[in-house]
């Protein structure tokens, strides 16, 4: 089966974009995957301070109501820090998707390209041989 270089190009330049499309995909779930690390540490920072405020501030209560409003501070902070926990687990799992995603698309293109090759020196050995051909069927008429 012969393989026209112009159809083996125009796949290679179609696998490139979808390789560039994955590149751009990949940078904005790393993006997101960083920002979300980010907020969920965030998260657990305000969490160690609600913490820490909450004692001084359980040694201060007077009534039921204070302890109340104290625990359900310190909840609502923890639930925080684990739906930041959460949403950067996904991130991070969206990011490594887009990486094996740009690997593959990477590897279809080195495909293509090694295609081009191959075909290239194909037709650089037909048309060696044409030549030698055309040579020497010069050189026998001569004789």
């Amino acid at each position: 089966m012969t393989m026209r270089i112009a159809v083996v190009r125009q796949v290679r330049e179609v696998r490139e974009r979808l390789r560039d499309a994955a590149a751009a995909e990949h940078a904005v779930a790393e993006t997101e995957s960083r920002t979300a690390a980010e907020r969920a540490a965030g998260e657990r920072r305000r969490l160690e301070l609600v913490v820490s405020t909450a004692s001084s501030q359980l040694e201060q209560a007077t009534s039921v109501y204070d302890l109340e409003r104290i625990a359900l501070v310190v909840d609502s902070q923890e639930d925080a820090v684990a739906e930041a926990a959460a949403d950067a687990a996904a991130a991070l799992e969206r990011a490594m998707a887009s990486a094996r995603e740009l690997r593959e698309r990477t590897r279809t293109l080195r495909t293509a390209e090694k295609a081009i090759e191959v075909i290239g020196r194909r037709r650089a050995m037909r048309e060696a041989r044409a030549e030698q051909r055309g040579a020497d069927d010069l050189a026998g008429r001569r004789k």
